[in-house]
């Protein structure tokens, strides 16, 4: 947000979905605000939401809401520079795109979010030529039921004595799921398996060219 603050002349605040500060206590200060659920893809989960919150809390002012934004050029290229500008040599690397995983029956209920990450991991692809093996892998599941396929700690079984890059496609801040189960706990696992070399790219945080993109999404 402070960052954001730097690029237009609108107040911007944040609320959280499962903490405080809740949009019910953020909203009301405002006759009209725009929403920008910070999910670059739709999941019922995520991005619906939080459009389920705004319903829930009856708000009466104007509401402008942003749309899931992964297919814009310039968001994927500043993803893209920030994936190169993280190791020397590509072509040494083998790099997975790590989202977060969902339940299949989520999918099989219409849930759009497989094939926005798939969208989403081809443009990238293209945008990144130079990577010796570019792939795609699912973290976070819990419990017994078959979530999105493949799992990244399979996905990494495959890179032996190789180096491997992650980065964590469908977050957009770091958290305890890019910092303590990507940085630490895979990282624990790619040893166990023998990787050479292992490493997480930043989520994009507080970036300044990520703030303008969101600035202007929210103008548009």
């Amino acid at each position: 947000c402070n960052e954001m603050k730097k690029h237009t002349t609108f107040d911007v605040v944040y609320a959280m979905r499962y903490t405080k500060p809740t949009l019910k206590e953020v909203i009301f200060k405002y006759d009209e605000v725009v929403l920008l659920p910070l999910y670059p893809h739709y999941s019922f989960t995520t991005y619906q939401s939080s459009l389920d919150e705004l319903k829930k809390i009856n708000y009466n002012g104007k509401v402008f809401i942003t749309k899931p934004f992964f297919y814009y050029e310039d968001f994927n290229k500043i993803i893209a520079n920030k994936i190169i500008n993280s190791i020397d040599n590509p072509n040494k690397w083998n790099l997975i795109f790590s989202a977060h995983g969902l339940p299949q029956k989520m999918i099989k209920k219409g849930d759009r979010y497989k094939q926005d990450i798939e969208n989403h991991f081809q443009i990238l692809k293209n945008l990144l030529p130079n990577f010796k093996s570019i792939n795609l892998a699912y973290q976070s599941r819990f419990g017994f039921a078959k979530w999105l396929t493949p799992y990244l700690d399979k996905e990494l079984e495959k890179f032996k004595n190789e180096n491997v890059l992650i980065y964590p496609l469908s977050f957009m801040i770091d958290n305890s799921e890019t910092d303590l189960e990507l940085k630490i706990e895979y990282k624990h696992l790619a040893n166990k398996i023998g990787i050479k070399k292992y490493k997480v790219v930043d989520s994009p945080n507080d970036d300044k060219e990520i703030a303008k993109f969101l600035v202007k999404i929210a103008n548009e």
